[in-house]
């Protein structure tokens, strides 16, 4: 819910006098008699230099004139005539408002309701220059004292009750400044209408303020300034389409008037149309130079939200060249840092704009969202509390609040502010869409839906209502519902990043990984800052076998935010998948040093020291997560065939056992049940186990191998045969099922068909040693001793204790003719399993070929007690 200035409120500027004209407007030409009267005065005065009515009616025409020095000569000429006439200094003092002398303005009001008191016009000119000062509290004063005088003398007039009710206004006493101005509009005073509707206005009632304004044009169309304000409260009522139409109005009427210009920009800018909002503010400036500052921080902002940074800062440059001490653009900067990631300096930005003009409520709540990331929450919720203070009847100061509120899990608070946002501006769509994040987050899905609903009907164009909506209906389950909201997101915001991030999580879930990655790509170069749709990408990455993009893709997350856990484990798994075992330790033992109860890291690090070879560092990782919950099936299950490389199968068993327990369906844990059963010699339970694997999921291939051994070991080779077929019609790279079918066919006197299996078993795992020497007994078998010999040295070269492959060496030493060779490598392997049938028998062959047949007749005895014949 990160709040953002409304883009159809104006920049706040120091409000000027009704009677100032823009800087470099042209003045209208003057009426032909006002002409000769000048001449006729100037004539007269030359006859009679010290009469006061004739300095007084010259300078009032030099004013309408523009000839202000000419004004100034006259009155000091009068007060040399008549120091005590207060009609001399008062027109003094509107001289010098004119020419911008406000402090000798007021001087010059002070000293003429000094010298006349009950003169009101002198009281309520005071009230206006000392407005003008900031003087609020003293203009309050000359102003109720100028309505008093005006109530004893005749009535009030309408000038004084405006300008008494601006003065209000400022003050925050919106009431008081209705009461004056009904008042006023009563007399059907055009300029008490206008300052009505910026009341309303103020207090969130466009339509009231919409009706005040169009009675005004009304009577008088060409009003182009007041056009230009009923553009601004159209906006404020929701309607841009009624706003865009006053404002080209306004300008086609004068296509030089630059207020209308700059309002009618910023209303582009916010309607999508950056290029033309440009175009019209930068003619703003150049017809009135006086809104060059205001136009600069409009487009800078224009380009902050196209993420055209580069041109956003050069804007502001050139109005920091302008204006060094500019509060706006100081808070336009502090944005344009924190859309870059710069929030520490965005916060410094923010602090000198509050410096600059503390009671301006933008700054504060800019500041305090600032704080808020940064960190500093008691200092977020004091900006933003005193946001509200300044401004208690903008919708806005409570909705930022709102949102602060919403991140802190303080969702009553938030939405008694969006309540209060609404209540003051009901056509609010920020407002409705905000109280929908909240009702959702406290599970009034109803209400949230509501919402949004009515935000969507007020504003069918708004991007973030629809996805919101979408998340609300991912939410209640409404899956397509919400792909179709974030299609709608999309469509009117083709950049809006967080819309085309859940699209692609979406299509990611409904099976399309190509659009999926298409969106969270996009995503992705619309927040350059934000890690959440690079991880998405990589993680998509890994399920679809995209091993180093997905190592790529988080490694970028990773440096947006390095302590995020879970794109640490993702990455460690795409780095086990490439078999970058050492690198993926690295990730995990980062993961679980941030989070020491991760469950995910300390089971994905217990799987990559599995598969590095350390099991004993796999057991500690693997039994930590069972002791943190018992009842945890895939840690059992680890920690299962973590007992069983440790030759511990009685460990492995239990494990195996609370696996099946705890997910009775999972084939995986009868499988390694079974195998553990297999382990300590109940092969009956163990080919059960197996069955009962197949029979819940017929494509298990393990289970089909498993149940193959079983069958080898009890000289079933056919029925093994049939098992290690089906195994590999399943899943044909899996050297397991290879190499069990060529012990069938060895066992089954077909040596040259187990030797096609043995090879594409060592072809698929290199360093299975059991396939190896299964390779060198069938080439033993077809008489390629050489073969042989080398499938038993490379056997014994990854494991010196492989016991069948040091027999299979001592034949390999009969055929060589050295029968004591083969007598040590036989002991090597009765060293290994001292209960191995084929060693015995074996080493039988050579004590008989080294002439000692009581040993040979020994060792052939204890062959045949373990099963083993000739």
């Amino acid at each position: 819910m990160r709040r953002r200035r409304r883009k159809e409120e104006p920049v706040r500027r120091k409000r000027a006098r009704g009677d100032e004209r823009p800087a470099g407007a042209r003045p209208e030409p003057l009426d032909r008699e006002v002409m000769e009267r000048l001449d006729a005065l100037a004539t007269l005065i030359a006859k009679e230099p010290r009469r006061a009515e004739l300095r007084e009616e010259r300078s009032r025409l030099r004013i309408e004139a523009h000839d202000l020095a000419g004004a100034l000569d006259d009155v000091r000429a009068w007060l040399e005539a008549a120091p005590q006439d207060a009609r001399a200094h008062h027109r003094r003092g509107e001289v010098l408002a004119h020419l911008g002398d406000d402090v000798g303005a007021r001087d010059a009001f002070v000293r003429a309701a000094g010298i006349d008191p009950r003169g009101a016009d002198h009281h309520a000119a005071l009230g206006a220059v000392r407005a003008a000062l900031g003087d609020l509290r003293g203009a309050l004063g000359a102003y109720d004292r100028a309505i008093l005088l005006e109530g004893e003398n005749g009535g009030v007039s309408s000038a004084s009750l405006v300008g008494r009710a601006r003065t209000r206004t400022e003050l925050g006493d919106l009431e008081g400044a209705l009461t004056d101005l009904d008042a006023a509009c009563g007399k059907d005073d055009r300029e008490a209408l206008v300052a009505r509707a910026e009341v309303h206005l103020r207090r969130g009632n466009a339509q009231q303020a919409i009706d005040d304004l169009s009675r005004v044009l009304d009577h008088d169309p060409e009003r182009v300034d007041v056009r230009a304000k009923r553009a601004q409260a159209r906006l404020r009522a929701g309607d841009p389409v009624g706003a865009r139409a006053d404002l080209d109005q306004a300008v086609a009427q004068d296509p030089e008037h630059g207020e209308a210009l700059l309002r009618r920009g910023e209303l582009r800018c916010l309607t999508g149309d950056h290029e033309g909002g440009r175009a019209d503010l930068a003619l703003a400036a150049h017809v009135q130079p006086g809104l060059r500052t205001a136009s600069l921080i409009m487009r800078s902002g224009s380009y902050r939200e196209q993420g055209q940074f580069g041109e956003a800062r050069a804007c502001l440059d050139e109005v920091f060249a302008l204006t060094p001490e500019s509060a706006e653009a100081l808070r336009e900067r502090g944005l344009l840092r924190m859309s870059t990631g710069d929030a520490s300096g965005a916060l410094s930005d923010f602090e000198r704009s509050v410096a600059l003009d503390p009671d301006d409520y933008l700054s504060r709540i800019e500041r305090g969202v600032a704080r808020w990331r940064t960190g500093d929450r008691r200092g977020a919720f004091a900006d933003l509390d005193r946001a509200v203070a300044l401004a208690p009847d903008r919708a806005e100061t409570f909705a930022s609040r709102a949102s602060v509120r919403y991140e802190a899990g303080r969702l009553d608070e938030a939405a008694e502010d969006l309540d209060r946002a609404l209540a003051l501006d009901p056509r609010n769509v920020a407002g409705l869409i905000g109280r929908a994040k909240v009702r959702k987050a406290g599970g009034d899905g109803p209400g949230a839906r509501e919402d949004l609903d009515k935000a969507i009907a007020m504003h069918p164009d708004s991007a973030e209502a629809y996805f919101v909506r979408g998340l609300a209906r991912e939410q209640d389950g409404d899956l397509e519902g919400a792909l179709a909201d974030y299609n709608a997101a999309v469509e009117r915001d083709g950049e809006y990043a967080l819309a085309l991030e859940a699209r692609g999580r979406r299509r990611w879930a409904k099976g399309d990984p190509r659009a999926a990655a298409q969106d969270l790509e996009r995503a992705a170069v619309l927040q350059p800052h934000d890690p959440s749709p690079r991880a998405a990408l990589g993680a998509l990455c890994c399920e679809v076998g995209d091993f180093t993009r997905a190592v790529v893709e988080l490694t970028r997350a990773l440096e947006l935010d390095p302590d995020d856990t879970d794109t640490l484990c993702r990455r460690a798994e795409a780095l086990l998948e490439l078999g970058e075992l050492d690198h993926a330790l690295d990730d995990l033992d980062r993961a679980i040093a941030l989070a020491p109860e991760d469950r995910t890291a300390r089971l994905l690090r217990a799987e990559v020291r599995y598969e590095d070879g350390h099991f004993d560092e796999a057991l500690k990782d693997y039994t930590k997560v069972v002791e943190l919950d018992p009842a945890d099936a895939e840690a059992r299950y680890g920690r299962g065939w973590t007992h069983l490389e440790l030759g511990q199968p009685k460990e492995a068993l239990e494990d195996f056992e609370a696996a099946a327990q705890k997910s009775p369906d999972d084939s995986r844990a009868l499988v390694g049940r079974g195998w553990a059963r297999f382990q300590t010699g109940d092969l009956e339970a163990a080919g059960q186990d197996f069955s009962l694997a197949i029979a819940k999921d017929p494509y298990h291939a393990e289970a089909y191998v498993f149940r193959g051994r079983v069958h080898l070991e009890v000289g079933e080779e056919e029925n093994a045969r049939r098992e290690f077929d089906a195994a590999i019609s399943l899943d044909q790279d899996d050297p397991g099922a290879h190499s069990g079918r060529g012990f069938a066919y060895l066992q089954l006197g077909e040596p040259a068909r187990a030797l096609a299996d043995f090879s594409r078993a060592v072809a698929l795992d290199p360093e299975d040693t059991d396939a190896l020497v299964g390779r060198g007994e069938a080439y033993s078998e077809l008489g390629d001793i050489d073969s042989a010999a080398a499938d038993f040295e490379a056997a014994l070269a990854l494991d010196p204790d492989n016991a069948m492959g040091h027999v299979g060496r001592a034949g390999v030493f009969l055929f060589r003719g050295e029968p004591q060779r083969a007598v040590k490598a036989c002991d090597r392997a009765l060293q290994v399993d001292p209960e191995l049938g084929p060693a015995f028998l074996r080493r039988s062959q050579a004590y008989r070929a080294l002439g000692d047949p009581l040993k040979a007749d020994e060792d052939l005895q204890r062959a045949r007690e373990l099963g083993c014949e000739e």
